[in-house]
């Protein structure tokens, strides 16, 4: 039994692809499904994936505000559901910007720091797109 620890939520959503560090996906080379969180291995035909980055925009599914935050929040928060184009679906934190989410609306994301507590964690943060 190993008794090495987990590897970091960044580790598995975060990766540098030659530009910096960006949210990723895999991709299966042979049927071209795209998985999130990243897989080793294709589901349909045990493939081994391929890193590549989610698209810079999505639609927003589903936003629920927090209002009572867990360990490493400091304070309430939005998080929800964001439909990427290759058929992912990425559940992350949500900076409104002044703007309530509302389902349907168009998203982008950044890295940013998504927890503090006990150190702290970078992962993807949407936002309103751009109209």
């Amino acid at each position: 039994m190993s008794t090495a620890n987990p590897p970091h939520y960044a580790d598995l959503v975060l990766d540098d692809l030659g530009e910096g560090r960006v949210l990723v996906e895999t991709r299966c080379p042979t049927c071209h499904e795209h998985r999130y969180p990243p897989r080793a291995l294709c589901v349909n035909d045990l493939t081994p994936m391929e890193k590549v980055a989610v698209s810079p925009r999505g639609t927003l599914v589903e936003a629920v505000w927090v209002e009572r935050p867990p360990y490493g929040q400091s304070a309430p928060f939005w998080v929800g559901y964001i439909d990427m184009p290759e058929g992912t679906r990425v559940f992350a934190k949500i900076d409104p910007r002044g703007i309530d989410p509302v389902r349907g609306m168009p998203m982008e994301h950044e890295i940013g720091v998504v927890r503090t507590e006990p150190e702290d964690v970078d992962g993807p943060i949407f936002f309103p797109a751009e109209r």
